[in-house]
């Protein structure tokens, strides 16, 4: 098999002269004698020959070398990631008691192994998530009034009666489109409702007593728009008042007789989240009540049940068989109640499981031989499967165990056990090489030899690569499992990728030689802090000779650094990072700036702006598509972080009216702007622009587009979601026939 050479440049020397001989005009118009015998021309002829020659042999360089050479600058290559994702268990067919699923159990989707990262306690139950979706405005005025007369005495006399129809979340399918469910819009209540089920109606005390006081693993992924966008990746935590989610489960037994007073009461479970499931999929682990605790009330007549903040109406089906209800909400107020109609904080979900567990793309190798020590410096030896997962390599010389290494200069010698710096070191290590597979042993001085005639094994796990990003239900066999016992990966597994390429690892190679983790220029400032690892940012931008604190006035010495992330399920459209955020940065740029540097790390400081526009459409155009266009246009134009290919708002620019009114124009099928009335959150009053400095970005918290004139600011200000009044949820009975 030949071996593919790459080419840096395929230029030769007939090639390299003319270039040359081209750009002579250019340079220096008074050379006209391109003859041979011209010196200059002769020089020309020399150089074309020796930068032929260097061009021959860099082409020679093998792949190989050029990845050496990045060892050398210390830029290694990035293996490849194994995917992870989430499964789900269910004891369908077994005895209806609680089975262990432990942690490692492989799964299978197709010939592509993973294995589970937690363990998972299997209760015999099903889950169903529901929420109550409101049908205000989709109903005429009539059959509206009907309903509301039959349950007007059943909640608090100033409650305003809201009808709503009960609507299943359903698992993601293999499509393009994710289910998504925004809890402050999308529900009346501000509340998902999670259904355990037992698997028919004769089972459902039996199921009572087996989930009893046992612990309940959720699965939650937050909202994803389309199966082509990654998932939220792994970040860091949220601030400490930050509550995520909460989890009630009812307090069964008998309501108060008086109906108006039939206020039901729920109790806050006991639950554990393994990451900040608001932003990004994970698992959440629930203390169940003793089974005497799960009972649900039983004089709720048929009319009533479902109404204000009983669980959603189900069908006669599933009401059958369900043991209790969950009801998760994300909100912030008084811990003890969870039925009042408190302030509810954004979320939205898109998928909500039981009996769930982290998987990650891996296949395990046990005690692989890889040959015998001879004694020689540096012996090395290649395993036969890659890439290597991180951390997962152990290695015998003999019956002696090796530890694995980073940095084989830095151990021990096999005759001291010293180190060139002279700390006492282990000696008996070895350093491995993701990518390759490759395992380096020391050469004595820097770690020890095998001895000669010594076995090597080693032990280990790889895998990852692209092929590991499944669809949802790609995953459906574990030939591990308990009896009885089935898995699915309801949500696509994320984060598998290829290893980096010689030529992208080499592209990186002029950024790190410039700043050498280095903070010196701006352009150091913005590339080290993007680097940052375990969070995502949207936006850098870099102060010098700023103090946050003292604004207007120089200070040498001193830089600060917008940050801005990527995702804020509190404020999407102006997102703010938290402490543990800001700390993560501050963490990484602390051993890189120069000590004579004082650096600061901040968030945005946001300025509300309310926009109020009016448009005329062309004739023949429909209004509401180009409706939607124009605001559409204004977010994007004032947008505080990059969308596609803008770069979001700049730091300092002032908010003009004018501007606003050329970004709407220029949609298609806008005849005309009518006016442009731009304001504060504060202040009704309009005003021609709105200054920002320093730290200030623009956060639109009003927009509205209307045909003729701009609506009056007075409607504008002030408007966002809470949920202070309060509301008698009512479900639609749908009449069949």
């Amino acid at each position: 098999m030949a071996i593919e050479i790459p080419s840096i440049h395929d230029l030769g020397f007939e090639d390299l002269l003319a270039e040359a001989k081209a750009r002579i005009p250019v340079h220096t118009p008074e050379w006209t004698n391109f003859n041979d015998s011209d010196p200059g021309v002769t020089l020309l002829h020399l150089f074309a020959f020796m930068t032929d020659n260097l061009l021959y042999r860099a082409n020679r360089i093998p792949e190989r070398n050029r990845a050496k050479f990045l060892q050398l600058l210390d830029i290694p290559i990035e293996p490849a990631s194994a995917a992870t994702g989430m499964v789900t268990f269910q004891n369908a067919r077994g005895p209806i008691r609680p089975t262990l699923v432990g942690e490692g159990t492989e799964v299978l989707a197709g010939r592509i192994s993973y294995r589970s990262t937690t363990t998972a306690e299997v209760l015999p139950i099903e889950g169903a998530v529901y929420y109550k979706a409101g049908l205000d405005g989709e109903l005429d005025e009539e059959e509206r009034s009907r309903y509301l007369a039959l349950y007007t005495d059943l909640g608090p006399s100033d409650a305003e009666p809201v009808l709503y129809e009960t609507r299943k979340l359903e698992p993601p399918a293999a499509g393009p489109v994710f289910p998504r469910v925004e809890l402050a819009t999308d529900t009346i209540d501000g509340s998902l409702w999670l259904a355990l089920l037992a698997r028919d109606p004769d089972s459902v005390a039996a199921t009572r007593e087996a989930i009893g006081g046992r612990q309940l693993t959720i699965g939650v992924m937050p909202g994803v728009d389309d199966a082509t966008r990654a998932l939220y990746p792994a970040s860091t935590r949220r601030a400490a008042d930050d509550p995520g989610f909460e989890f009630w489960v009812p307090v069964g037994g008998r309501l108060p007789d008086p109906p108006a007073s039939r206020e039901p009461t729920y109790a806050r479970l006991d639950a554990v989240e393994d990451t900040d499931i608001v932003t990004e999929p994970g698992l959440v682990d629930i203390d169940m009540p003793p089974a005497s605790e799960l009972a649900l009330w039983d004089n709720v007549e048929p009319s009533a049940d479902g109404v204000g903040s009983l669980p959603p109406l189900l069908d006669d089906t599933e009401r059958e068989r369900l043991v209790t209800w969950i009801r998760i909400r994300r909100r912030t107020g008084d811990e003890a109640a969870g039925n009042e109609q408190a302030s509810l904080l954004s979320a939205s979900v898109s998928w909500v499981g039981v009996n769930a567990a982290r998987i990650v793309q891996r296949a395990d190798v046990v005690d692989e031989r890889l040959g015998v020590g001879d004694g020689r410096s540096g012996q090395t030896f290649t395993l036969a499967n890659t890439p290597v997962l991180a951390d997962s390599v152990t290695v015998t010389v003999g019956d002696v165990s090796w530890t694995a290494t980073d940095d084989l200069l830095t151990a021990g010698s096999e005759l001291t056990g010293l180190n060139r710096a002279g700390h006492e070191q282990p000696s008996q290590v070895f350093a491995v090489d993701r990518h390759t597979g490759t395992l380096t042993f020391g050469d004595g001085i820097n770690g020890a030899r095998p001895e000669p005639g010594r076995e090597v094994r080693a032990s280990y796990a790889h895998g990852g690569g692209a092929p590991g990003t499944v669809p949802a239900g790609a995953i459906s066999k574990g030939p591990s499992l308990p009896a009885g016992v089935a898995v699915v990966n309801p949500v696509p597994t994320w984060g598998g990728a290829e290893a980096e390429s010689v030529p992208d690892a080499e592209r990186r190679m002029a950024q790190v030689v410039r700043h050498r983790n280095r903070l010196v220029s701006v352009q150091d400032f913005v590339d080290v802090t993007e680097d940052t690892p375990g969070v995502d940012l949207a936006r850098v931008d870099v102060l010098p000779l700023l103090h946050p604190d003292i604004p207007g006035v120089e200070s040498p010495g001193v830089v600060t650094i917008l940050v801005v992330p990527r995702f804020d399920p509190v404020q999407p459209a102006a997102p703010r990072p938290d402490r543990m955020f800001l700390d993560a940065v501050c963490n990484h740029l602390d051993a890189r700036r120069l000590v004579t540097t004082e650096l600061h790390v901040r968030g945005p400081a946001y300025v509300p702006i309310v926009v109020s526009i009016g448009i005329e459409v062309e004739s023949g155009r429909a209004l509401p598509p180009i409706r939607d266009a124009v605001q559409l246009a204004v977010r994007r134009f004032l947008s505080p972080v990059p969308l596609d290919d803008e770069p979001g708002w700049p730091l300092g620019k002032t908010v003009d009216r004018l501007e606003i009114w050329t970004a709407a124009a220029k949609v298609d099928g806008v005849a005309k702007v009518v006016d442009v009335v731009l304001g504060g959150e504060a202040s009704p009053d309009p005003v021609d622009r709105v200054e920002l400095a320093d730290l200030e970005l623009p956060h639109l918290t009003g927009l509205s587009v209307q045909p003729g004139d701009p609506a009056p600011m007075s409607d504008l200000v002030g408007r966002t979601f809470t949920s202070d009044r309060v509301v008698l949820p009512i479900p639609n009975l749908v009449e069949e026939c």
